[in-house]
């Protein structure tokens, strides 16, 4: 008899500066990273706990919630270069990610693309009542993490919007993240680009 396949396992990362919130559905909970120290140390704190809890955890897929474009905060730079180098550290521990508009988590979770901090957690906590919700940190990686988890069809939350699922651009669970299409280098190719460098010179 062949046994049964494993339960996929998902988490959910909430990036912040000052309060990451990265949960897990095996076992179903929300940790908080808070680091103390600031510029690179708080980055390389923030790489180094969120490696290792994903390590402990041992996730099929990691579902990131994407950065905010219209951000005009004093922290924006820094904020871009962390949420970088911790989807590049998910990438190097060969685990696929997907990314998420917050406006899409927000619609999935509440059913409003507009749903405020308060009404995310109050959400959050009504869906998993015996799961210590501290925050909308802790509450917006749970809702990233029931979103990986019904898009490998085992769904752990009822969602008001469940055709959220369908907008993620989601990546083949068992493979690495996506990366930029090497160029071709067939002879034809190569013919073509020797062409093109002549025409140009």
């Amino acid at each position: 008899m062949t046994p049964p396949a494993p339960v996929p396992r998902v988490a959910g990362l909430d990036y912040s500066l000052t309060s990451t919130g990265l949960a897990t559905t095996h076992p179903h909970k929300a940790t908080l990273i808070k680091p103390r120290v600031d510029g690179h140390a708080r980055l390389q704190e923030l790489k180094v706990s969120v490696a290792a809890l994903l390590r402990q955890a041992r996730p099929s897929l990691v579902v990131v919630e994407s950065g905010s474009y219209a951000s005009t905060s004093s922290t924006f730079h820094q904020l871009a270069g962390g949420w970088w180098i911790l989807t590049h550290q998910i990438h190097q521990l060969g685990i696929p990610y997907a990314t998420v508009a917050p406006s899409t988590l927000k619609r999935y979770a509440t059913g409003s693309g507009k749903a405020t901090k308060t009404m995310m957690l109050g959400a959050a906590r009504a869906a998993w009542p015996g799961i210590p919700v501290q925050n909308d940190d802790a509450a917006d990686a749970l809702f990233l993490a029931a979103l990986g988890a019904q898009y490998l069809g085992r769904p752990i939350f009822r969602s008001p919007a469940p055709d959220a699922v369908r907008v993620v651009d989601w990546p083949r669970v068992g493979r690495k993240p996506a990366t930029p299409k090497k160029t071709s280098t067939t002879p034809k190719a190569r013919k073509a680009g020797r062409a093109r460098l002549r025409v140009r010179n």
